[in-house]
């Protein structure tokens, strides 16, 4: 019993010291905005205070990205969808045609989009704190505008769907988030925020901060 005590307390120091950032690096407020629908959109634009973030091309090089330190915000576009009859899990997948193919395609299963905004203070060159946020999507030749009426935190992350896609995304029968706030919650974690324009918004701490530098 003494040996699993001891071994329990070292692994709780063992993680608590790999939290700390190192002393050569220094970390900035981060926030990350999710949006994902199963309808056809082509892109998102993502907009603080009518400022466009998340909106410059990465340079790879070698797997690694040269100018991610430099850029206003980082953004990331995949697929979910179910790949295998014989798997109950879905799939994250590069966001193109040929990956696409490779989707399981049903009622019940819907292939997903997702656009993620990754943006700290110092890719965008101020407070992040009470930032009022706005997205554009665009499909095809249409441009739809969500003004979400709220103003994002740092150290949080944020989750806008449909509200239509909330029952399939959740595995709900019918009902959609409004009737399961309080599930997400206590649960999941999640804060609904509310819904506006058809459009559904959640709020999650972040475990950490990630948006850290050499000095």
């Amino acid at each position: 019993m003494r040996h699993l005590f001891l071994l329990i307390c070292f692994i709780a120091v063992f993680l608590f010291v790999s939290c700390i950032p190192d002393e050569e690096s220094i970390c900035f407020p981060e926030s990350l905005i999710y949006f994902r629908t199963a309808s056809k959109v082509d892109s998102v634009h993502f907009f603080l205070n009518n400022e466009q973030i998340c909106f410059q091309e990465k340079i790879m090089n070698n797997s690694r990205c040269e100018n991610c330190t430099e850029i206003k915000g980082i953004l990331h576009e995949y697929t979910i969808c179910q790949s295998s009859v014989d798997s109950g899990f879905l799939s994250t997948l590069p966001y193109n045609k040929d990956a696409i193919d490779n989707c399981l395609v049903s009622d019940d299963f819907p292939i997903w989009t997702t656009f993620e905004c990754d943006i700290n203070e110092k890719l965008y060159g101020k407070t992040l704190d009470s930032s009022k946020l706005t997205l554009h999507l665009f499909s095809e030749d249409t441009k739809k505008s969500i003004e979400s009426k709220i103003t994002i935190q740092s150290g949080a992350q944020y989750n806008i769907i449909a509200e239509e896609d909330t029952a399939k995304w959740y595995s709900y029968t019918r009902e959609t988030i409004r009737n399961y706030s309080e599930y997400h919650r206590l649960i999941l974690g999640w804060n609904i925020i509310g819904c506006f324009n058809d459009f559904c918004i959640g709020e999650k701490a972040l475990p950490s901060y990630e948006g850290c530098y050499d000095k």
